[in-house]
């Protein structure tokens, strides 16, 4: 199953759109983040073969989803925030019990190999996805410490 944008943005791929940050006319910043994320992203494409994913961009930030289109309702998926310092994965841990508070985990890679190592264990954590042997692959290519991670109660 290839990593395509979200049908819900059907009016340009994922690469066109960080592409167009690109332009000489833009910040340093900003043509930074789109370089960091069309490096991940070809790096999501060869890695995640089979794993069910679409991409929604907003702000630059690039939200995993399981499922083509977007629904406000559903667990929102892994968010994604790349720039030249590396990048930033996001994830909502699902409520275990119904008075339990929603919690926001973030973890920060310097690297792609890092990144995918978070998506990997971002997309079994936010409860979205189920465990393949293509995302434990990914899980297990980077030892990352329970610490790495920031864990804090979050309205949603």
């Amino acid at each position: 199953m290839p990593f395509v944008r979200s049908q819900s943005q059907p009016s340009q791929t994922l690469e066109s759109f960080y592409q167009e940050l690109l332009v000489p006319d833009n910040t340093w910043e900003t043509i930074q983040i789109g370089n960091a994320m069309l490096a991940l992203i070809e790096r999501v494409k060869q890695q995640f073969v089979t794993t069910p994913l679409w991409g929604l961009t907003s702000h630059y930030h690039l939200l995993l989803q399981d499922q083509p289109y977007y629904n406000a309702s559903d667990n929102w998926g892994v968010l994604v925030i790349g720039n030249q310092s590396g990048y930033r994965i996001e994830y909502c841990r699902p409520k275990i019990t119904p008075l339990e508070a929603t919690v926001l985990v973030r973890g920060q890679a310097s690297t792609t190999t890092e990144a995918l190592a978070y998506i990997a264990v971002a997309l079994i954590e936010s409860g979205g996805w189920q465990s393949t042997s293509e995302i434990e692959h990914q899980r297990a290519g980077v030892q990352l410490l329970a610490s790495a991670w920031q864990v804090a109660p979050t309205p949603l």
